[in-house]
């Protein structure tokens, strides 16, 4: 399967796992995850913009990624990491209590994602920091620009009041197991 092929892969995965796993747990009982530190981070809904710009991010660090020879090892490691976290969705349904805005930006994130019961571990996390341990084991040189704006949209994730202070600490936590378990295994293409 060529690169593009992997890539459509992972989008279908994504989209079908993340939607589906809302039908299968919207009756559900879900664990609010705010700690009291939460109730000290305000809500800031420009940060939406932040927010919804992992999907650039993400497109800028792929084409990096793709380039490189570990690129097969990256998607199946992030292949891993959404079936993962799409199974801690299920598992253990967690939310973050979403606050009214009249914001443009975060009535579309309300609308593209009306369930806030899959927070932990926070997807936006993850989806960054595979990557980030990928640019850095690739040496790649303008690096700063990469964190600083993985570290915004970090921030963003909780001013958004989409994630809170352990889904992200979570979204930390599942990124470094399954980026080191492929570490380990060497899952290189042949």
């Amino acid at each position: 399967m060529c690169k593009f092929g992997y890539l459509i892969k992972l989008i279908l995965l994504w989209g079908i796992g993340y939607y589906s796993t809302s039908l299968l747990i919207s009756s559900r009982v879900s664990i609010n995850t705010a700690t009291l530190l939460d109730s000290f981070i305000p809500f800031i809904p420009w940060t939406g913009w932040i927010y919804v710009s992992l999907l650039l991010w993400m497109f800028f660090v792929g084409r990096i990624i793709l380039s490189a020879p570990l690129w097969y090892h990256f998607f199946r490691c992030y292949e891993i990491l959404i079936l993962t976290s799409l199974a801690f969705f299920i598992i253990i349904p967690t939310e973050a209590i979403r606050l009214l805005s009249d914001s443009f930006i975060m009535n579309l994130i309300y609308f593209l994602d009306p369930s806030s019961h899959k927070a932990l571990p926070s997807l936006h996390i993850s989806m960054m920091i595979v990557p980030i341990l990928y640019l850095w084991k690739m040496r790649y040189e303008s690096f700063w620009w990469v964190n600083i704006w993985a570290l915004l949209i970090a921030i963003s994730c909780l001013t958004t009041k989409q994630h809170n202070i352990l889904d992200i600490f979570g979204g930390i936590t599942i990124s470094l197991i399954v980026y080191y378990f492929f570490k380990e295994i060497r899952y290189y293409r042949k």
